[in-house]
């Protein structure tokens, strides 16, 4: 009866209690051992998004620079005045029709240098933009190799 009652009083107990733990300590890692598989196929999927990143900003940094319309609209400028200086020219032979061509001449000038300067404003914008990125793009780099080592030493 005595040994009957140290069981019911709690003497056995303490297997049930390392069962208990033993089953905790092996779901827990476990659990571990699966969301460091996870981890590894989200930071693969992390790569590869960085990848079409770094891709995707060196495409647009390409067509940024190689832009011809700022160039294109100085030559046309640079055209526009000798044009100014003909139509000024001949006009005394027919005045009546070349006359409203010089203030047009002017103002299409004055529209093409608008455009210009709005231009250039707009990719000094680009580029303090892709400067971002790139620092952006560098800070995920850390990380991402931050990942890579921590799951080296799993």
């Amino acid at each position: 009866m005595a040994a009957v009652t140290s069981v019911r009083n709690g003497g056995a107990s303490g297997t049930r209690t390392s069962k208990g733990l033993f089953l905790v300590v092996t779901l827990l890692s476990l659990v571990c051992y699966t969301s460091a598989l996870l981890d590894k196929g989200t930071l693969a999927e992390m790569k590869e998004n960085h990848q079409r990143t770094k891709e995707n900003l060196e495409k647009l940094k390409n067509r940024i620079q190689s832009d011809p319309y700022s160039g294109l609209m100085s030559e046309y400028i640079h055209i526009l005045d000798p044009m100014i200086a003909l139509v000024k020219k001949h006009a005394g032979d027919s005045s009546d029709l070349l006359d409203p061509l010089v203030p047009l001449l002017k103002k299409t000038k004055d529209v093409l240098e608008k455009t210009k300067t709005f231009v250039d404003d707009k990719k000094k914008g680009f580029d303090v933009d892709l400067e971002e990125l790139e620092e952006k793009i560098k800070q995920n780099e850390k990380i991402i190799n931050f990942l890579e080592e921590q799951q080296a030493e799993l």
